[in-house]
């Protein structure tokens, strides 16, 4: 580096670390705005989402207490329209009947009206009687009145009115009525009252939580073109409020419960979330301003800005202080650049006189400042002459004028250039390689221009000449469009030719060989074509060494291409090759022969004609049917050739065609040689010439053959759609007597479920009573035989139904989650009794498997209950295994394998593939000895198959069995553990039970079994004693058979539901029908749970103790005088409320919602009389005074 380099460079380093000492500190800047901007972007949406789901609360809460308002009022309508009394005093209603009666009915709407939200009541009868109430219009002079009631009586139920503004002042108003009839009976009148809503659902409605942001609730319905605010009867125009929350919902573009911003009035913006009070128009909007949110959020933002100024001020101190410490550093930098600046200058100097090159130095005006001897020695002058003068001192003007312009442009481009200069000097016309650049002062500043030039004027002219030559040799090169390429040959030791190397190649040599040039040049030729053949290689050689040009064509096998080939030797050792691809001419030419030997040997007839009709072709196939030589019909008229031809109209036609030029397609009719019509295809096309119609070519094909074959399949085609057509109709007829005998089947199945099990269950009944009150151990011992006998055939019955809707396909999987262990010890513990009386021990063990699964616990546990029943029967001793592991049955598809293994009597292994057959077993005697219908292993098949598994076996005799089902693996989520409390504890004696039973056998079991539980039975012998005795009594659970005379279980269950206090009343199916769908019916009709007759003792009290639940009897007695039963609680449940509900309150949890809301019984039992302050404490949301209002009723 020069003096004035190191000067220069020293002196911009300073601003530019300066510059660079600011980045960090920018970038510093640049991300405290990122991070504060996302802070308070994200203290703005996490406002919103608390907000918004406060809002959600709040909307949900109100419509839900809008609806639980409605709710009451629809109880109140119809206990009051139930009343006896008013169903006596509507009986005696007659038309024209007044006096007393109109008195009596007033008095009893005054009286009710006065206990209720009402402001008038009405009686309406069916023919239009009316009795009214002070307060309450005439339905002459009010329509709605009249309808809703009529509405009421026609359909049998409650019925509502839309809530109104009216009078003066406004006030709101809903009118409801209820029919008034006896049960079973039409209604005869209609009860009508008009409520008002402001006594307590609006207030309620509209009041918004003190604790939160500050909000709006609107109560509102749409009402044609407007929306009616329901909390004070404002109208607004739907056209007014397009954008707003409401607009938006109830036209559908915004779903309830879900949070959305809208624009309100004057680009007011809220946050608002609408909920829809369930069956009814009513919507609950809840809204908070945008103000609001940004007044939620200013405190945080505030403390983020502080953070952030904060965080600006250290980065702007630690880059001053980065700013110093450079500074310093660069100080120290300059003191030792200007101490070699002193050396450099020295050192140059010398360098400059003792150079051959010209060494030169400009000021910024061009002036000469530096001139060495050998830069006077090559401009011809004295160096002092020089000095101080510009370039128009030594060169020509215009010369010294371009030459001083380009060193302004050096000097401002700041850049080191070298280039070639070409001077007039008294020595001639000289060219310079100069080197330049900008020259720097010790301050860094252009001080002018420094230059090296050395006289290149030999070199250039020899380097312009060897230039010119390559290019005229280039130009040939690239341009020809033979390929051209040059090789040296190479010798082996002993001074043989073994190969030779490419020199050069041109692009034509890429395109003919498919080789770019780059590619071949300097590789050997057996590198490049590993394959060429010896020949090839061998000339190219001989012209090398020898130097005799040759000309040749070849083929080249491995390139599977033709050659033209010129080879010459420019010098000894080398070659010179010039070649052309003759590859497609040759294809061409041998195309051409082809196209000629299949025109001659083609089947079908082949002409050529002029365009003046003369015949200047035939193949051999028009010879032939013609029966003429090629000689004679060459130069014949195609007129006489087709004088045999019909129609002519045809040939007019054809000449047109071919007169403008176009293809003619058609069909030939002639005479053959045995007076039969031959039929011809022709397709006639013009040949051209240089643009002009020379010939016209025609192909002729005898197509007589297939006319004939075409028209039979056309009458074998019309033959074959009437057989179709009648194979359509048996079809028919034989799949409409298939479905009709399923359905025969499965009825005959059904019944004979019914038919065998309703004796069954007396027969097993019958034997557990006599098998408890006997006392003799010879009856006890035969009873116990005939029980086990009875649960065989039960067995058996439940395998062949099983097998028989399996194979009908009617069995449908309830697809759920499931406990893997839970499963397994159920099936041990339901084998338990048999393998401990056997001695045989039964384990579990799972590997690789996940602990819940999803699928249908049920068919998968009757599935292994068939396997590990067979294992424990066929075992005298040892051990029966449960195991559970993971297989795969293919790429991400994997399996769960349910494999029992035992040590029992094992099975021949060519026996094994029948027992998955039905009715099928390994051995007769086998069968004598053991037992078993052979249907186990089937319905196993069948159900691994419909839950997309398979099943297996394998056996050895004397060695134990081995059998397995596979089923898709897939993982389930853990469902609710119930553990059911050992039924001794649950049945409460004394609960009271009614029993629908027409078999007077099976009600005797029945009754008998519930008497050994203690429970107060009550027996009905149809349905309708069953309806009369729930109508006049109060029962805890009820069992009803589904078959009866007079009235069936369905329909008895269906009138029982619409009875007031048996709403909740539990009702059990007793039915000997075992299907799915009598199942799915049952609980369609409104039973709670099933029983499959026959009954077993266990599985009655199980049952009953889960829908019985403690202190029950108490709540049936406490029942009788109330209109709704409520079951008693003990101290500890109602403890656990109140600490429950207390904890919620503490934490400021809005779940305490939800779960008053959810135990609104068990709340007003465990509260008492801080009930009501409670729950509107919560319902404002205020859990502070709810908490209060809690520790008072505590103190």
């Amino acid at each position: 580096m020069s003096p004035s380099e190191a000067a220069a460079g020293s002196a911009a380093r300073v601003p530019t670390t300066r510059r660079m000492a600011r980045v960090p500190f920018a970038l510093s800047l640049a991300l405290i705005v990122v991070l504060t901007v996302a802070a308070l972007l994200y203290t703005y949406d996490t406002t919103v989402e608390r907000e918004g789901a406060r809002l959600k609360t709040v909307a949900s809460l109100r419509a839900k207490e809008a609806a639980t308002w409605l709710t009451r009022i629809t109880r109140l309508a119809e206990t009051a329209a139930g009343n006896p009394g008013l169903i006596e005093l509507a009986d005696t209603w007659a038309p024209g009947t007044g006096g007393a009666f109109g008195e009596a009915a007033q008095r009893w709407l005054v009286a009710y009206s006065a206990v209720s939200e009402s402001t008038g009541a009405a009686l309406i009868s069916e023919q239009g009687e009316v009795v009214v109430s002070p307060g309450m219009a005439k339905p002459d002079a009010d329509a709605e009145i009249w309808n809703l009631a009529r509405s009421a009586i026609e359909f049998r139920q409650v019925r509502f009115s839309a809530m109104t503004w009216s009078g003066a002042p406004p006030a709101p108003a809903v009118l409801v009525a209820a029919p008034i009839r006896r049960p079973g009976a039409a209604p005869r009148a209609a009860l009508v009252f008009r409520i008002d809503p402001s006594v307590f659902l609006i207030p309620s409605i509209v009041e918004w939580p003190a604790q939160y942001a500050p909000g709006s609730i609107r109560f509102l319905r749409q009402d044609g073109e407007y929306f009616v605010d329901l909390s004070d009867g404002g109208r607004t125009a739907i056209a007014d409020a397009r954008g707003s929350i409401e607009d938006r919902v109830v036209f559908g573009n915004l779903p309830t419960g879900h949070l959305a911003e809208a624009t309100e009035g004057l680009d007011h913006r809220v946050l608002g979330v609408a909920a829809e009070v369930p069956g009814t128009d009513w919507y609950v909007i809840a809204c908070l301003q945008r103000q609001a949110l940004l007044a939620a959020t200013r405190a945080s933002a505030l403390w983020i800005v502080v953070a952030a100024l904060l965080a600006t001020g250290m980065a702007y101190l630690l880059t001053r202080l980065v700013q110093e410490r450079q500074a310093l550093r660069l100080a120290r930098v300059e003191h030792e650049a200007r101490r070699d600046k002193l050396q450099a200058l020295q050192m140059v100097g010398a360098i400059a006189e003792a150079s051959t090159d010209a060494i030169f130095a400009k000021d910024r005006e061009g002036r000469y400042v530096l001139f060495n001897p050998a830069a006077a020695r090559a401009a011809g002058v004295d160096a002092v002459h020089v000095m101080g003068q510009d370039d128009r001192s030594l060169f020509p003007v215009g010369e010294a004028e371009t030459l001083m312009a380009a060193d302004r442009r050096i000097m401002e481009g700041g850049e080191t250039v070298t280039r070639e200069e070409v001077l007039t000097t008294p020595n001639g016309v000289t060219t310079f390689l100069a080197t330049k650049g900008p020259l720097y002062d010790g301050n860094g500043e252009l001080a002018g221009l420094f230059g090296i030039a050395r006289d290149i004027t030999e070199r250039s002219q020899a380097e312009d000449a060897l230039r010119q030559s390559e290019s005229n040799y280039r130009n040939l090169f690239e341009c020809m469009q033979e390929a051209f390429v040059v090789g040296e040959v190479l010798f082996d030791a002993d001074g043989e030719p073994c190969d030779w190397r490419f020199i050069d190649a041109n692009p034509a040599y890429g395109q003919v060989m498919g080789l770019a040039p780059e590619e071949v040049i300097g590789r050997t030729v057996f590198e490049v074509f590993p394959g060429l053949e010896l020949k090839w290689f061998e000339r190219h050689i001989q012209t090398a060494v020898t130097g005799e040009p040759q000309s040749f064509e070849s083929y080249v096998g491995s390139l599977d291409r033709y050659f033209d080939t010129q080879l010459y030797s420019p010098r000894r050792g080398q070659f010179a090759a010039v070649f052309s691809d003759v590859t497609e001419r040759r294809a061409e030419q041998d195309q051409l022969r082809m196209l000629s030997q299949v025109v001659e040997q083609s089947p079908e007839s082949v002409l050529i004609v002029s365009v003046r009709g003369i015949v200047a072709y035939a193949n051999h196939a028009f010879c032939r049917r013609h029966q003429m030589e090629p000689a004679t019909l060459i130069g014949e008229s195609l007129a006489s050739l087709c004088a045999g031809v019909d129609p002519h109209p045809v040939f007019g036609v054809l000449w047109r065609m071919l007169g403008e030029d176009a293809v003619w397609r058609g069909e030939l009719v002639s005479d053959g040689s045995d007076r039969e019509l031959r039929y011809k295809a022709a397709t006639v096309a013009p040949i051209r010439r240089e643009g002009e119609i020379t010939h016209h070519v025609a192909v002729l094909e005898d197509i007589t053959e297939r006319k004939r074959l075409a028209d039979e399949l056309d009458r074998h085609r019309h033959h074959l759609e009437d057989l179709v057509g009648q194979r359509t109709s048996e079809l028919e007829d034989a799949r409409q007597r298939a479905e009709s005998a399923n359905r025969a089947k499965s009825a005959f199945l059904a019944n004979m479920s019914h038919e065998i099990r309703t004796p069954m269950n007396a027969i097993v009944g019958l034997t557990h009573l006599l098998q408890r009150d006997s006392r003799d151990p010879r009856v006890s011992e035969r009873l116990g035989k005939i029980s086990a006998s009875a649960q065989h055939l039960l067995r058996v019955i439940n395998d062949i139904l099983d097998l028989s809707k399996i194979e009908a396909g009617r069995v449908e999987l309830e697809i759920r989650d499931y406990r893997l262990f839970e499963l397994l010890d159920q099936v041990r513990s339901m084998v338990g009794e048999l393998a401990e009386r056997k001695r045989v021990q039964v384990s579990i063990e799972v590997t690789d498997v996940p602990e819940v699964l999803r699928g249908d616990p049920t068919r998968v546990r009757q599935a292994l209950l068939n396997y590990v029943n067979n294992a424990v029967k066929f075992t005298e001793q040892g051990h029966v295994d449960i195991v559970v592991t993971r297989v795969e049955a293919g790429p991400a598809r994997p399996m769960v394998r349910f494999e029992v293994r035992d040590s029992g009597i094992g099975i021949e292994p060519d026996k094994l593939a029948r027992l998955f057959r039905a009715f099928e077993q390994a051995d007769v005697s086998t069968t004598r000895k053991y037992g078993g219908t052979g249907l186990g292993l089937a319905i196993n098949l069948r159900l691994a198959e419909l839950m997309g598994g398979r099943v297996g076996a394998s056996s050895e005799p004397g060695a134990g069995s081995r059998f397995w089902f596979d089923l898709p693996l897939v993982a389930g989520d853990a469902p609710e553990s119930r553990a059911a409390p050992p039924v001794a504890q649950r049945v409460q004696p004394g609960s009271r039970v009614l029993v629908a039973e027409d078999n007077p056998v099976n009600l005797e079991v029945i009754l008998e079994l519930l008497g050994d539980l203690g429970l107060d039975v009550t027996a009905a012998h149809d349905g309708r004693q069953a309806l009369d005795a729930c109508r006049d009594e109060r029962f805890d659970v009820v069992l009803m058979d589904v078959q009866m005379p007079v009235m069936d279980g369905l329909a008895a269950t269906r009138a029982i539901r619409a009875m007031a206090h048996c709403v909740t009343l539990p009702i059990i199916a007793l039915t000997a029908n075992a299907f799915s769908e009598d199942r799915q019916a049952c609980s369609d009709a409104g039973m709670d749970d099933f029983l499959s007759k026959p009954v077993e003792p266990e599985r009655l009290a199980e049952v009953l103790a889960r829908w019985i639940p403690a202190g029950a009897k108490e709540a049936s007695q406490d029942a009788l005088a109330e209109v709704e039963p409520c079951a008693t609680l003990d101290d500890d449940q109602l403890q656990d409320f109140r600490v429950r509900l207390e904890g919620l309150l503490a934490q400021g949890d809005t779940e305490c919602v939800s779960l008053l809301e959810r135990e609104t019984a068990l709340a007003e039992k465990a509260l008492g009389a801080a009930y009501e302050d409670v729950r509107k404490s919560i319902a404002r949301f205020d859990f502070e005074r709810a908490l209060a209002a809690l520790d008072q009723k505590a103190a």
